[in-house]
């Protein structure tokens, strides 16, 4: 050097991409944003229709997991970001009940094609499904032992075979819990 000069040095803020991703939803926003070192963002999302939020993570943040089928939306906030990094939002189908009592001075079974109910009675008197997806078809079949049988509710259904030793009660689409009722 052989003269007074200036010597500038010029820092830049690393920037990192969060990727966002939703199953069986979609981030509202923001998506896939870049932000500075050590900066956070806050990622909502909603469900897609008949599904429910069911729990976001990634990027350092404290994870989210829900259980409560009303709820449908999630605001989300990161860590302080060190690297490209993902939040990974997740949404289940809505699920729903289904119940079978049975009465009457007959006998005879009650069953389910999904769900699992299958039960004799009068020994029992009831049944209730495992959780079933948003939209399924179920299928209850009554069978009389020495018996004829007769659906008495069959709520959002068709009834098939009243007054035979075999009677169905169909729920199309199902949107909600549901109770029908049978007497042997």
């Amino acid at each position: 050097i052989t003269a007074p000069c200036t010597v500038v040095a010029n820092f830049t803020l690393n920037q990192y991409t969060v990727t966002t991703t939703a199953v069986n939803g979609t981030i509202t926003s923001p998506i896939n944003p870049t932000v500075n070192h050590g900066g956070t963002t806050t990622v909502t999302g909603s469900a897609n229709a008949n599904y429910y939020f069911t729990g976001v993570s990634g990027c350092e943040g404290v994870a989210q997991t829900n259980t409560n089928q009303a709820i449908t939306t999630f605001s989300y906030t990161t860590g302080a970001i060190t690297g490209n990094c993902t939040v990974t939002a997740t949404f289940a189908i809505k699920t729903y009940a289904v119940t079978a009592n049975a009465s009457g001075t007959g006998m005879g079974t009650v069953a389910s094609n999904v769900g699992g109910i299958n039960y004799t009675y009068p020994a029992n008197n009831t049944g209730t499904s495992s959780p079933i997806a948003h939209g399924s078809n179920v299928v209850l079949t009554a069978n009389g032992n020495g018996s004829t049988v007769a659906w008495m509710f069959c709520p959002g259904g068709t009834i098939e075979g009243n007054g035979e030793i075999t009677a169905t009660c169909t729920i199309s689409s199902l949107t909600q819990n549901r109770t029908a009722s049978v007497i042997f």
